[in-house]
């Protein structure tokens, strides 16, 4: 979900009450022409690699697991 807001007291107001619901804010700075067609052309490749139907994977199904893999 995008929200733009330009009042920064407003913005703040609203950051600091998301927070404190464990609502994590990301703060996109302004991406110039340049870079706009790079992570256009990234995103819709990305989409690509992944179909709609692609089923979800869980533990039980790994034949071979990786001894140095940790988890968070």
């Amino acid at each position: 979900m995008t929200i733009k807001i330009k009042e920064k007291n407003v913005f703040t107001s609203l950051k600091q009450f998301l927070t404190s619901l464990n609502i994590e804010i990301v703060d996109e700075s302004p991406i110039d022409d340049d870079n706009n067609d790079f992570y256009s052309l990234s995103k819709n490749h990305l989409s690509k690699a992944y179909s709609i139907d692609e089923p979800e994977y869980n533990e039980n199904m790994i034949k071979e697991p990786n001894p140095l893999y940790e988890r968070r």
